[in-house]
C-alpha cells in the first residue's frame, strides 16, 4: 500500500519530549517517509531528541519558532517538490496503532467521486480518556464509518498534496490555533470533502487537559488562550457567510465567552488567560496579525531571458509576489515578445523590454553593442531598485547588475538551471543564493521558479501560469478559422532551436493516418520561417484538407485559435504552453527534452519521450556547446505511437 500511495509525513515539533520518539515508532513503518520541521527548540533534552532521530529522518532545523503553520507548509513543500501524493501532517502529542492509514487508504479506495475527497483522517481521543483509547484493536474493524465535516484537527490528517495547489496552503498568518479549521473550510469553499473515520481512533493531548465537576477544561497558557480568541474572530469575518452557525458557534465556545466562564470557574492564572482572550478578539477585530511579507523588501527587479514556452512559466511564479504583498514595487525585465503574454493578474509596476532581435543577433559585434547601450539607457531605471531577482542566467547582466548599476541585493539560483546538481556560475555576484533542489534537472521549470519566489517572498502558495484573456478575438478567429470538418487537429513542426524537431514525412504520416478514420481538418501553425515546410506537407498530403497558418496570426489569436480546436500535435516549442493553457489536449513530443522539466502543465497534456541514454541533449548542450546531429531520440517516437495517442483522445471526445 505505501509504495502505491506514496506518503509523507511531517513532525511540527516544539521543545518535545519522549512522545515524539513514540509517535515516530508508531507511524514511520505506516509512511514512506518522515519528515521532522523543528521551530528552534533550545532545551537540551529536546535537542538529544532531535539529534536521536536525525539518524532516521529528514529534520528541518528553522532559526525560530515560525508557528505550526509554516512548520506545515515547509512539509507540504517538501512533500510535492518529492512527488508524494499523500502529506500525514502531525503533532508531536499523537500516537497511532500499527495499521491505521493502510487500512484508510484501503477504505477511501472504494469510496465515489474520489477526487472531490482531499482530506481524510481517523477520529482522535484525549489522553484523558486512555481507557477508552485502547478498547479498539485495527483488524477487528471491517467497515470503516466515513463522515464529512469541516473542522478536523491537523494532527492525523492526511492531504493529498493536490490539496495546496487547489485550495491554497496553511495560513501562517494564524501562527498557532485554528490553523486546521481554516484550511479545512477552505477546502469546503472550494467543494471538496474532508472525511473522518468515525470508528477508527488515534490518542492524542490537547495542551494540559483534565475534568472538573464533570466539564473538560484544556488548561492552555495565556499566549494559547490569545490565539485561540484572535484567530477565531478571523475564522468568524472570513466564513460568517459560508457557515454562518458554526462560524458564531466556534466564536462564542472556544474563542471568547465559554472559554472565559471554564477558566473562572475551574483554572489557575485567570486574569492573564482572560486578559489575553480580549487582547487577541481585539486584535482579531483589527486585523492585527504577523505579515508574511519581507517588509524590508519595497521594489524588486525581475529579470528573464526567457522564450515563450519558459516565460508563461514564469507567470505562475510572478503570480505569487502579489499574493506576497501589494505594496512591492516590480519591475519586469524581459524579452519585447513576452509583453503579449503578461496578464493583468500579475503585480507588474512596470517593464523594461528587450529587444531580441539584437539580442540574439548572429554577429556577435551586435549582440555586444546592443547589451552595452542596454546598460547605458537604462541605467537610471534600474538604479532606482534595490533588489533585483535573477530567474535564470544571464552572466553579463548579473555582472552589471552589481559593478555597473550597484544594486544591493542580487538574487537567484545557487545550482545552473540545467540541473545536475552543478552550480550556478553567476552565484559568485549574488549577495543571497536560493536554495534549489539537489538535481533539479527533473524538477518542472515553472516549480524551480515558484521556489525562487517563494523563498524570497516567505509565501507557500502554489500558482498555475496564466494568459491574458483573449475572448474578444472570438469573432476574428472564427472568421480566419472559416468552415471545417467536424475536428481540428493542429501541428507544429520545429521548435526555437535546430535539434527540436520531428521529421516531416512524420507528421505526413500521422496526417495520412487521422484522414482516414476521423472527419478532420488539419492546422498547422508556426512562424514565417516554418511557412515554406508547412506548404511541403499540405503538398504531400493532397487529398487531406490541410490549412496553413503559420505567420498568420499572434500569440494572443493563436491562443484563442487552439481554443476553438481539438487537438495539438507538438514538438517541444512554446505553442504547447499556449495550448494548454487554452485547455486543450496536447501530444507533446520530447527527446532531446525531458518532460519532467518541459511537459505542458495541463492534465490533458501527453508528454511522449524515448528516454535514451544521451537525453536530454538540450541540457548537455548548454553544458558542452555541442550540437548533437544524429537527435535519434526524436525518430524512436514513430508515427504509429502519436497516431494512437491522437485516436484515443480524439475517438474519447466522440464518445462523450
Amino acid at each position: 500500500m505505501k509504495k502505491e500511495t506514496t506518503m509523507c509525513a511531517v513532525i511540527v515539533s516544539y521543545e518535545p519530549d519522549e512522545a515524539i520518539i513514540r509517535l515516530y515508532d508508531s507511524i514511520c513503518k505506516q509512511v514512506d517517509a518522515v519528515i521532522i520541521v523543528d521551530n528552534a527548540s533550545i532545551r537540551k533534552t529536546s535537542k538529544d531528541i532531535l539529534e536521536s532521530l536525525a539518524k532516521k529522518v529528514k529534520i528541518i532545523y528553522n532559526d525560530k519558532n515560525y508557528g505550526v503553520a509554516k512548520a506545515l507548509n515547509q512539509g507540504a513543500l517538501y512533500a510535492i517538490e518529492n512527488n508524494y501524493k499523500w502529506l500525514l501532517t502531525l503533532d508531536q502529542d499523537s500516537k497511532f496503532s500499527q495499521g491505521t492509514y493502510d487500512l484508510l487508504i484501503e477504505s477511501y479506495d472504494t469510496l465515489p467521486d474520489k477526487e472531490k475527497i482531499m482530506l481524510i483522517a481517523p477520529q482522535y481521543k484525549e489522553e484523558i480518556y486512555s481507557e477508552e483509547t485502547n478498547i479498539f484493536s485495527i483488524p477487528e474493524i471491517k467497515n470503516i464509518i466515513w463522515e464529512k465535516q469541516n473542522f478536523i484537527i491537523t494532527s492525523g490528517s492526511l492531504i493529498k498534496t493536490e490539496a495546496f495547489a487547489k485550495a491554497g496552503f496553511f495560513e501562517e498568518k494564524l501562527f498557532i490555533d485554528k490553523v486546521d479549521f481554516d484550511f479545512c473550510l477552505k477546502l469546503a469553499q472550494k467543494g471538496f470533502f474532508s472525511l473522518i473515520a468515525s470508528n477508527v481512533y488515534f490518542s492524542h493531548r490537547l495542551s494540559n487537559p483534565a475534568i472538573k465537576s464533570g466539564i473538560k477544561i484544556f488548561n492552555y497558557p495565556p499566549v494559547r488562550r490569545y490565539y485561540i480568541a484572535r484567530n477565531s474572530v478571523f475564522l468568524f469575518k472570513k466564513y460568517f457567510f459560508y457557515s454562518p452557525f458554526s462560524m458564531t458557534m466556534t466564536l462564542v465556545r472556544s474563542g471568547i465567552f465559554f472559554a472565559a466562564l471554564k477558566i473562572l470557574l475551574f483554572e489557575k492564572n485567570k486574569f492573564e488567560k482572560i486578559k489575553n482572550i480580549y487582547k487577541g478578539f481585539i486584535d482579531g477585530i483589527l486585523n492585527k496579525y504577523q505579515s508574511n511579507i519581507n517588509n524590508t523588501m519595497k521594489n524588486i527587479i525581475i529579470f528573464t531571458s526567457a522564450g515563450i514556452g519558459d516565460f508563461l512559466w514564469t507567470t505562475s511564479a510572478l503570480r505569487l509576489i502579489k499574493d506576497a504583498g501589494n505594496e512591492i514595487k516590480v519591475m519586469l525585465v524581459t524579452f519585447n515578445s513576452n509583453l503579449e503574454l503578461t496578464d493583468k493578474k500579475l503585480a507588474i509596476d512596470e517593464f523594461i523590454l528587450i529587444n531580441n532581435k539584437y539580442y540574439s543577433s548572429k554577429n556577435i559585434f551586435v549582440r555586444y553593442v546592443y547589451k552595452i547601450l542596454f546598460c547605458i539607457i537604462n541605467y537610471r531605471k534600474l538604479r532606482r531598485y534595490d533588489n533585483i531577482l535573477f530567474l535564470d542566467q544571464v552572466q553579463w547582466i548579473t555582472f552589471a547588475s552589481k559593478y555597473f548599476f550597484r544594486i544591493k541585493n542580487i538574487i537567484g539560483p545557487d545550482l545552473a538551471w540545467f540541473g545536475y546538481n552543478i552550480k550556478n556560475p553567476d552565484a559568485k555576484y549574488y549577495t543571497q543564493a536560493v536554495s534549489m533542489p539537489a538535481y533539479s534537472d527533473i524538477v518542472h521549470m515553472s516549480v524551480r521558479y515558484q521556489i525562487l519566489i517563494r523563498a524570497l517572498f516567505n509565501t507557500y502558495n502554489l500558482s498555475m501560469p496564466v494568459f491574458p484573456d483573449t475572448s474578444y478575438l472570438s469573432d476574428k478567429i472564427k472568421n480566419i478559422i472559416g468552415q471545417t470538418k467536424k475536428y481540428k487537429v493542429v501541428f507544429c513542426m520545429k521548435g526555437s532551436v535546430e535539434w527540436r524537431y520531428w521529421d516531416l514525412n512524420y507528421f505526413k504520416k500521422v496526417i495520412e493516418k487521422l484522414d482516414e478514420i476521423i472527419d478532420v481538418t488539419f492546422f498547422i501553425a508556426g512562424n514565417n520561417e516554418q511557412r515554406k515546410k508547412a506548404d511541403n506537407l499540405k503538398a504531400g498530403v493532397p487529398n487531406a484538407d490541410i490549412r496553413n497558418f503559420c505567420g498568420k496570426t499572434t500569440l494572443s489569436e493563436l491562443h484563442e485559435f487552439f481554443k476553438s480546436t481539438d487537438l495539438l500535435i507538438s514538438v517541444d516549442t512554446g505553442c504547447i504552453h499556449i495550448a494548454s493553457l487554452a485547455k486543450i489536449p496536447v501530444i507533446s513530443m520530447h527527446g532531446t527534452t525531458l518532460p519532467e522539466q518541459s511537459r505542458p502543465m495541463s492534465h490533458k497534456a501527453v508528454p511522449l519521450c524515448s528516454y535514451r541514454d544521451c537525453a536530454p541533449c538540450n541540457d548537455k548542450i548548454a553544458l558542452t556547446g555541442k550540437i548533437c546531429n544524429n537527435i535519434q531520440c526524436m525518430y524512436d517516437i514513430t508515427p504509429e505511437i502519436v497516431f494512437e495517442e491522437a485516436k484515443k483522445i480524439l475517438l474519447k471526445e466522440d464518445t462523450k
